[in-house]
């Protein structure tokens, strides 16, 4: 489940709200583009899942334990992230949106240099 707001309404000098009547859920990564990539420089992936938001909500993500140099958001349903330079070795992929995030384990690995 993900989070809840508070909305308010408000019609010329008149205004009203309630806390806990928007809900969203959680963003819920389902695949990268690719699988593997260099340990030692960046990669560009794309993140496809759902609820990345309905407009660009400036969401982040992080590749095993290191956050993307940059996060581009795409539609609801895709980010694009920039990897961070990494050791070899499997990782989850997570994006954040707001407080809320999802996680995709052992969803890419970082090959070892040759």
């Amino acid at each position: 489940m993900g989070g809840q707001k508070a909305i308010e309404i408000s019609v010329g000098s008149q205004f009203g709200g309630e806390n806990a009547v928007l809900s969203y859920d959680s963003p819920a990564p389902a695949s990268v583009s690719a699988s593997n990539g260099p340990g030692g420089s960046s990669k560009n992936l794309t993140v496809t899942g759902s609820n990345f938001g309905a407009v660009d909500g400036s969401p982040t993500a992080t590749v095993g334990v290191s956050k993307c140099l940059s996060t581009a958001w795409i539609s609801d349903s895709s980010v694009l992230c920039t990897t961070a330079p990494s050791s070899s070795g499997s990782a989850s992929i997570a994006v954040q949106l707001e407080q809320q995030s999802g996680s995709l384990s052992k969803a890419f690995t970082f090959d070892a240099p040759v």
